[in-house]
């Protein structure tokens, strides 16, 4: 394994939890990683509000960060619910790998954002904001991943049409990112004159998408900690 990949004590991370009893439920859980011994990982204990939890699985998926990139690998429960603070102690039996949900996972997130309406993506994307974001209509993202959002606008659309989309997240520092975008669903929002449409993001560099996603994991982890993260995807 790569070093650059390998976990370490200190990365934050979310445990994915697939419940035992058939039902196909998943839960995320808030950890941490504390120590790694002979190959067995000890993250700190999930927890509900002030609770602990006791994972039933026997088997978890730990994805955590690294600078900009987010990794994940399968793990084996050896033991939880030991020391003070409580610790759950993993066993690694898969290879790490980047998340195959990193395009998909999708938070919930109020960000302003700035919408440039283009018949073709320009080749140049910087200078063609430079010199037209006077044209720019303002818009409000209501949830984002790495791979599209949906947001607010106050514009008619279609589905098909190509955007330029400019927002900044503020955590886990703030980041602005400029990026094409199609229109993929259109929707009557809650007031007369809103639109809802539904973006993905096309051509976007690795690097970018990247940063996006450690954005989204963040944001993600954030919420896990307040207690009513739930999980939406594309």
């Amino acid at each position: 394994m790569a070093k650059r990949k390998e976990p370490k004590v200190g990365d934050r991370g979310i445990l994915r939890v697939r419940e035992p009893e058939g039902n196909n439920d998943v839960e995320y859980y808030s950890t941490r990683i504390e120590d790694i011994v002979d190959g067995l990982i000890a993250c700190s204990q999930p927890m509900r509000g002030q609770v602990y939890v006791k994972i039933l699985s026997s088997t978890v998926e730990l994805t955590y960060l690294k600078g900009d990139s987010v990794f994940s690998l399968m793990c084996e429960v050896v033991e939880q619910g030991k020391g003070d603070p409580s610790l759950i102690v993993l066993k690694p039996i898969s290879g790490i790998y980047r998340s195959d949900r990193r395009e998909y996972v999708r938070v919930p997130w109020m960000l302003d954002a700035e919408v440039l309406f283009v018949k073709t993506f320009p080749t140049d994307v910087k200078k063609f904001w430079e010199d037209h974001s006077h044209e720019a209509v303002r818009g409000l993202i209501l949830d984002l991943s790495a791979g599209g959002s949906r947001l607010s606008l106050a514009e008619a659309c279609m589905v098909g049409e190509k955007v330029l989309v400019r927002f900044t997240v503020p955590e886990p520092n703030p980041d602005t990112f400029l990026l094409g975008a199609v229109i993929k669903r259109v929707e009557p929002g809650g007031e007369p004159g809103v639109t809802i449409v539904g973006l993905q993001f096309v051509d976007v560099k690795d690097i970018i998408r990247d940063k996006l996603f450690r954005s989204v994991f963040c944001r993600q982890r954030e919420l896990i900690n307040k207690g009513f993260y739930e999980l939406e995807e594309e």
